[in-house]
Formats: C-alpha cells, sequence, structure tokens
C-alpha cells in the first residue's frame, strides 16, 4: 500500500483495531508459576523435615520446628 493510501484509512474509518496483549502479562505469568511452585517445594519440604525429626531423635517443645533463633548460632 502507498503511503497516500494509508493515510486515508483512519480518515474513512477503515482500520480496525487488533488487540496485541498485554507485553508483561506472560512475565507476570511466568514468576506467578514459579513462586506457586516454590511454595509448593518449600512446603513440601518442610513437611518431609518435621516427619524425619522424630525417626532422628529431635525433641520437640511447643515452638515450631521454624521458629526464629532455633539452630542459629548466636
Amino acid at each position: 500500500m502507498d503511503a497516500q493510501k494509508l493515510a486515508e484509512l483512519p480518515r474513512h474509518d477503515s482500520l480496525s483495531a487488533v488487540y496485541h496483549g498485554e507485553p508483561n502479562l506472560r512475565t507476570l505469568r511466568e514468576r506467578s508459576r514459579r513462586y506457586l511452585t516454590i511454595t509448593q517445594d518449600l512446603t513440601r519440604v518442610t513437611n518431609r523435615l518435621k516427619a524425619l525429626y522424630p525417626s532422628w531423635g529431635v525433641a520437640r517443645s511447643g515452638a515450631p520446628v521454624y521458629a526464629p533463633g532455633i539452630g542459629r548460632n548466636g
């Protein structure tokens, strides 16, 4: 198409809108999927460790296994 025809299209409402999608939507979906996967993995590992502690003879008091300060030096 030549420049004259391209210039006339908007004047005659001959152009139709085209949806190109949100450019950051793919990034958001990918990051959401990664977050979900990491959260599920962390939960699985945490539950596995909590199940192993009694077999290792680690006594647990009323505090959660991963309470702040547990297992830290200082």
